[in-house]
């Protein structure tokens, strides 16, 4: 009987430690697969940062499809390069840059039995714009979901998915300071703006009202001269002239000129 015992333990034992390795070879060949695909799409989304065509097609699949929740549907290798030569890379001053959104990004391999055929990447991807003469923005912000497969041994991509496409929250990195009720008065009065009309600044405690086209609006002070927004990229320089006396304020959007407004006398 002890001995009945034994051997079903040792059995037992011996099955755990089965299960384990097998477990163990699985997660193994789980976390290959993983850190393969990852490298595969990392390669694609480099060569579409960079409009490099040629290189985006060796990792696509001849009868890839592409969905996108606001520009439609792509069939075929042929169409989904037409598509970047026209659009995405056909203005010398836009370009996009694609970033995957960090901890969003999950890898799914996909088997038929035993065999692997592909893999499912999903996540979250944020779109930056940079035009000539400005400062790269961000832009938006897309969930994605992408799948790859197996073709005589090489990862390609077969059907994208890009979706819940939206405006990405602006977090503004500005530090604001504390000016004097003194300094604050400077700017007080009436600018003219062509966009927009009259637009008049006021004093607060610490901040600036803007106030134009009946909206209200808070400006922080950066510096002595600058003020932001915390809702938008915008900012709003006050100019002075030789006499210490306010003559203008320029509003930047996006690290650009948006317009220069004259105060008005």
């Amino acid at each position: 009987m002890k001995l009945n015992v034994a051997v079903i333990r040792l059995l037992q034992f011996l099955l755990a430690v089965c299960l384990l390795l097998n477990t163990s070879k699985a997660q193994t060949s789980s976390d290959s697969t993983t850190k393969l695909v990852l490298q595969k799409d990392s390669l694609f989304w480099t060569a579409y940062n960079n409009c490099h065509i040629d290189n985006m097609m060796q990792f696509v699949t001849d009868d890839v499809e592409f969905y996108h929740d606001k520009n439609g549907v792509l069939v075929g290798k042929d169409n989904f390069r037409n598509a970047f030569q026209k659009n995405l890379c056909g203005n010398k001053d836009f370009r996009l840059r694609r970033e995957p959104m960090k901890g969003s990004v999950n890898v799914f391999p996909m088997k038929s039995g035993d065999t692997l055929y592909g893999a499912v990447i999903s996540g979250e991807h944020l779109f930056y714009v940079l035009e000539t003469g400005k400062n790269e923005r961000l832009d938006g912000i897309a969930k994605f979901m992408n799948l790859w497969v197996l073709q005589n041994g090489n990862w390609k991509m077969s059907r994208v998915l890009s979706y819940d496409h939206r405006a990405a929250p602006y977090i503004s990195s500005r530090k604001e300071i504390h000016l004097t009720s003194a300094v604050l008065n400077m700017y007080a009065g009436r600018y003219n703006s062509i966009k927009n009309g009259i637009i008049t600044i006021e004093p607060q405690d610490t901040t600036l009202a803007l106030l134009v086209a009946n909206q209200r609006f808070i400006l922080y002070a950066e510096t002595t001269t600058i003020f932001f927004t915390k809702e938008r990229d915008l900012t709003f320089e006050f100019v002075k002239n030789e006499k210490n006396r306010i003559t203008k304020m320029i509003v930047h959007e996006n690290g650009a000129v948006a317009e220069e407004d004259e105060m008005m006398k």
